[in-house]
C-alpha cells in the first residue's frame, strides 16, 4: 500500500513538473479574421505539442507595427513569435534580427508560391513564413460590364478602365464607375498608387536614391488618379480605405475596384455582398509597362534572432503556415474560409476551387508579381507598393496626405508634386519620423543606429544631417547597451533617458536590473540615482580629488553628468584663478533646447 502511494505520489510529481516546464510561447499578431480563427484552432496544436503552451497579444495593425519594432529594435524579448508583413521581413532580415526558419521534408517549402517565398527571403534564406498573401486585381460588376456592351479583357489597360467607367457610372442610380483608395497613409492610397505609378513608368527613387516624384510618369498617373475619381467615383473618395469601398461594393454601389485580392472572397461571398454572383475579376490594369502593376503582401510569422525558445517556435510557425493547417480550416470551415495566397497546393485543390471562382485570377496576380523587378527603370529598393526602407513609412505618410489633398481638391496636382519631390524628402521623413511625439528613448536610439547602418556615415555626419549634436546622438544610442529588462521599462515610460543614463554607471547587468527597479519603487530622481549608484552594495566609494589647474577623473564626471542632463557634450576646466564651462550645440534649434532647460528666455 505503501509503494502504491509512492508510486502515485511521484506520477503527480512528475506531471506537475512537466507542466510547470511547459514552454510558453508569447505570440504577437494582428485583429484580423484570419488571424483570429489562428487563434480558436491553436488548441489543436497544444493539444498535439503539451509541452508549448501559447499565449497571444492580439493588436489593431498600426499598434502592431509599432511594438514589434520596438521590441525588435531593442532586444527587449517580448514576444517569441512575431506578425509582420513584406516590408519588415527583408529589412530586419537583412540587419540579423530575425532567426532564419528551418523547415523539414513535410513541411514543403518549394510548395510555397515563389512570389511569396522570394519576398520573404533574404540572399536565399527564409525569414518569414506566409499565413496568408494577397496581390491586388480587378474586381468588377459583369452586368454592368455586358450592358454597357463591353468585354472585360483579362489583363486591361488604364484606357480600356477609364472607358468603362465612363460606360457604367449612373450616379443618379447609386452606382458610380469605380472605387479606388483616398485615404492617406503608406499602405492605405499609396499602396495602390504606387502599383500605378509604376505602371505608367515611375518609381520612388532613381539609382542615386534621387526621389523621382517630378519625373513625368509619376505627374501623368497622378493626373490620371484625380481625374478618374473625380469624374466617376463616388463622393468623398479621400476618405475611402479598404473597409468602406468593401461596404460600397457590397451593396451594389461600385462598379469597378481595384484592390487587395483577399477582397474577392468577400464580394463573391453571397452572405455579405448583394452583388455576389454579378461579380466578375481579372488583373490589375496595366498602361505603359505591366511590371509593378499590381502588389505583393503576406501576413507572416517570424521569429526574433534573440529568442530563447527557438524549437518551440520553429514548431508553431511551421504548423501555422503548413498544408495540414489549411487542411484543418478548410475542414472545420469550408474551404472558402481558408487563408489563401501562399501554397501551390492550395490552388490544386478541387474543393478550394469549387468553393473559389476567383481563384485563377488571385493566384495569376501573385504569381506576376516580383518585389526584385517592380519599376521599369532599374531602383535600388525591394517592393512592389513601398519601398523596403525603414525611412519610408514616414515618407509614405507624407506623401499619401498630399495626394489625398489633391483628391480632395484642397490643392492641386503641381503644387503636390512640388512640394512633396524636394530632394531632402529622405531627411525631412527622418526627421518627421524622430520627431513624433510618441517616440520614446529606445525607438530614438534605434532610429539613429539604424539611419547610420543604412546610409553608412557616422554620429558627425548624422548629427549635420537631422541637426542633433553629436554627443546628444550618442548618449541616447548608449541607451541600447542596457539590459533587455531594463530596455522595456524604458520603452514603457517607466524610467526617463536621464534615469537610464543613470543605470548605465552601474557594474554590471544584475545591478543594472536592480537600479532600475529600485529607481522605479522608490521614485528616485537622476540626482539621487547617480549618489547612490556612485556607491556600491560592496561599500567602496567612487573617489575622486580636484586641483586647481588640473583636469581631473572628477572634473571629467562631472562634464559627463552635465552633457547628459542636456543632450549634449560638456567641458569642464579649472583655471588658477576661475573656471571655464564649455556647452555645445549644433544649431539655433539645438541651442534653444538647452536654454529651455535652464528656464533661460529664448527671445534674443
Amino acid at each position: 500500500m505503501k509503494f502504491r502511494f509512492a508510486s502515485i505520489l511521484s506520477a503527480a510529481l512528475f506531471s506537475a513538473g512537466m507542466a510547470h516546464a511547459a514552454t510558453e510561447l508569447v505570440i504577437a499578431t494582428v485583429n484580423n479574421g484570419h488571424m483570429i480563427e489562428m487563434q480558436k484552432l491553436s488548441k489543436n496544436f497544444e493539444q498535439a505539442n503539451p509541452d508549448i503552451k501559447l499565449k497571444w497579444v492580439t493588436l489593431e495593425e498600426g499598434v502592431l507595427r509599432q511594438r514589434v519594432t520596438t521590441d525588435i529594435a531593442t532586444k527587449g524579448g517580448q514576444f517569441d513569435v512575431m506578425t509582420i508583413g513584406m516590408y519588415e521581413t527583408p529589412i530586419w532580415g537583412k540587419k540579423g534580427w530575425l532567426q532564419e526558419l528551418k523547415t523539414d521534408a513535410a513541411y514543403d517549402v518549394d510548395d510555397l508560391l515563389p512570389a511569396m517565398r522570394n519576398g520573404l527571403s533574404v540572399d536565399g534564406k527564409l525569414f518569414a513564413a506566409p499565413f496568408y498573401g494577397e496581390s491586388s486585381m480587378l474586381m468588377y460588376r459583369k452586368d454592368l460590364a455586358d450592358k454597357a456592351g463591353i468585354k472585360v479583357a483579362d489583363k486591361p489597360t488604364w484606357t480600356d478602365i477609364k472607358a468603362l467607367a465612363a460606360k457604367i457610372h449612373d450616379p443618379k442610380n447609386g452606382v458610380y464607375g469605380i472605387c479606388l483608395r483616398g485615404k492617406p497613409g503608406w499602405g492605405d492610397n499609396m499602396a495602390f498608387l504606387s502599383t500605378l505609378v509604376n505602371t505608367f513608368g515611375g518609381q520612388w527613387f532613381d539609382m542615386n536614391w534621387k526621389p523621382q516624384l517630378e519625373s513625368k510618369p509619376w505627374k501623368e498617373a497622378i493626373n490620371f488618379y484625380v481625374d478618374l475619381l473625380k469624374n466617376y467615383g463616388p463622393p468623398g473618395s479621400s476618405a475611402n480605405s479598404f473597409n468602406e469601398i468593401l461596404a460600397l461594393t457590397n451593396s451594389g454601389k461600385c462598379g469597378m475596384w481595384i484592390d487587395a485580392t483577399i477582397a474577392a472572397s468577400f464580394v463573391s461571398d453571397p452572405k455579405q455582398s448583394k452583388v455576389a454572383d454579378k461579380m466578375a475579376f481579372a488583373q490589375a490594369p496595366t498602361m505603359n509597362t505591366p511590371k509593378g502593376a499590381n502588389w505583393l503582401w503576406a501576413w507572416s510569422l517570424a521569429i526574433p534572432a534573440g529568442s530563447k525558445k527557438v524549437d518551440a517556435a520553429q514548431k508553431f510557425v511551421s504548423w501555422a503556415t503548413s498544408k495540414d493547417y489549411i487542411n484543418l480550416v478548410g475542414k472545420t470551415n469550408g474551404w472558402g474560409a481558408v487563408p489563401t495566397g501562399t501554397r501551390k497546393s492550395t490552388y490544386a485543390n478541387a474543393d478550394f476551387l469549387k468553393a473559389a471562382r476567383f481563384a485563377k485570377a488571385e493566384k495569376t496576380a501573385i504569381d506576376s508579381a516580383n518585389p526584385n523587378d517592380s519599376t521599369l527603370p532599374k531602383s535600388p529598393y525591394v517592393g512592389v507598393q513601398f519601398a523596403a526602407i525603414p525611412e519610408f513609412q514616414a515618407i509614405g505618410i507624407a506623401v499619401g496626405q498630399q495626394m489625398s489633398a489633391a483628391l480632395a481638391g484642397k490643392t492641386t496636382i503641381p503644387v503636390v508634386v512640388r512640394e512633396t519631390a524636394n530632394e531632402n524628402m529622405l531627411r525631412d521623413a527622418l526627421l518627421e519620423n524622430l520627431h513624433r511625439s510618441n517616440l520614446n528613448p529606445l525607438e530614438e536610439a534605434s532610429a539613429y543606429q539604424q539611419l547610420m547602418a543604412d546610409f553608412g556615415i557616422t554620429q558627425d555626419a548624422l548629427s549635420a544631417k537631422i541637426g542633433r549634436s553629436r554627443p546628444q546622438i550618442s548618449n541616447t544610442i548608449r541607451l541600447l547597451n542596457l539590459p533587455g529588462a531594463v530596455q522595456l521599462k524604458v520603452a514603457g515610460g517607466a524610467l526617463s533617458a536621464g534615469q537610464a543614463r543613470a543605470i548605465l554607471s552601474a557594474k554590471n547587468e544584475e545591478r543594472m536590473q536592480h537600479w532600475a527597479n529600485k529607481a522605479i519603487n522608490e521614485n528616485l530622481t537622476v540626482r539621487q540615482l547617480e549618489e547612490q549608484i556612485a556607491i556600491d552594495t560592496d561599500g567602496v566609494k567612487k573617489k575622486g580629488s580636484v586641483r586647481a589647474g588640473s583636469k581631473t577623473a572628477a572634473l571629467d564626471e562631472l562634464a559627463q553628468k552635465l552633457g547628459d542632463a542636456l543632450d549634449t557634450r560638456a567641458k569642464i576646466k579649472l583655471g588658477k584663478k576661475n573656471g571655464e564651462i564649455k556647452i555645445e550645440f549644433a544649431t539655433m534649434g539645438d541651442l534653444f533646447r538647452i536654454l529651455d532647460k535652464f528656464g533661460i528666455d529664448r527671445n534674443i
